[in-house]
């Protein structure tokens, strides 16, 4: 147990138990944990071969995505999820992570930022390199390749120091170009919302989602036939306000087929995807979503709280 490694991480497995028979599927898995910054966080695999999923080709073409959720603690399935290959490939298509290399650009441009204490403050390139896991990157070499990149395009300023290390900061071109991500898309402050809008159903907008968006800041979107033009598909108009949109919530309650084809094509996009259901109908889940995190509830008010410490918690990072 001493040389074994996570598969995900390729941390030291600091536990590890006995092969335990799963209540529901009958099938084996192994459980082990391991320790980032002090926190003890355990994998659940199906499977009895160690070396299968050490070797597995979804795992090792996948690690630095599968690493930087985790630093960044974006993990989108809970500790007591047994995993197969199909719940890897679901957390590619759902996660939020840097997928274009426009994204990647885009990302390491808005860590420089965050990391700057006021315009024109100086971060070490050592400091940058040191993150390049948390960052989406699979190696520093392709960190640096970037950051040349956002250099040469006069993105961010650098000054050398003690030979190939360096001071940068963001430039103005550099400040303006953030201005501009934060006013769109991913990085902006609309939340869309899928969900029933029959008419029972308004208690649970009105009452639980829309307030929780609105005092955590953000802006609902709501799509249905009443505020479609009648010159545009909802298909279209979904589309469109999906992709201006940084997150999205998607209530499952009753179970609608829109629900699913939105909250998909959102993920698939990469947006956050908060999954809501009323506890009612938490038996009617479809098997392709139920292994995420879902925040059951019994009330709309109840609904609420529990959005606002979501949403502050997962979305304002």
């Amino acid at each position: 147990m001493n040389n074994d490694k996570c598969f995900i991480t390729e941390y030291p497995v600091q536990k590890k138990t006995e092969l335990i028979e799963d209540e529901v599927s009958k099938k084996l898995y192994m459980a082990y944990s391991i320790k980032i910054n002090e926190k003890e966080i355990w994998f659940r695999f199906y499977g009895m071969n160690w070396s299968d999923w050490e070797n597995n080709s979804v795992v090792k073409s996948n690690r630095h995505i599968f690493i930087g959720l985790i630093l960044n603690e974006k993990w989108p399935i809970s500790q007591n999820t047994i995993i197969d290959e199909s719940i890897l490939d679901q957390i590619l298509l759902s996660s939020n992570y840097p997928k274009t290399h426009k994204e990647k650009l885009d990302n390491l441009l808005i860590h420089i930022s965050i990391q700057q204490n006021f315009d024109g403050d100086s971060i070490k390139e050592k400091d940058l390199r040191e993150s390049y896991k948390k960052l989406y990157f699979k190696h520093v070499t392709e960190l640096i390749f970037y950051l040349k990149t956002l250099i040469k395009s006069d993105l961010i300023d650098s000054t050398p120091i003690n030979g190939d290390l360096q001071l940068v900061n963001l430039s103005f071109k550099g400040l303006e170009y953030i201005v501009d991500l934060e006013s769109n898309g991913k990085n902006s402050n609309n939340c869309f919302i899928a969900m029933s809008f029959d008419d029972d159903d308004k208690e649970i907008y009105i009452n639980g989602i829309q307030p929780a968006i609105v005092e955590t800041g953000f802006t609902p979107i709501i799509v249905n036939e009443a505020h479609t033009n009648s010159d545009q598909t909802i298909n279209d108009r979904i589309i469109a306000d999906i992709k201006r949109s940084r997150f999205i919530i998607a209530d499952f309650t009753k179970n609608k087929h829109g629900v699913y084809f939105e909250a998909g094509y959102a993920a698939g996009r990469g947006l956050k995807v908060i999954y809501t259901c009323n506890r009612k109908d938490k038996k009617d889940l479809h098997f392709d979503t139920k292994h995420y995190q879902h925040i059951f509830y019994d009330t709309p008010e109840e609904l609420k709280q529990k959005l606002i410490y979501k949403i502050e918690a997962w979305i304002k990072d």
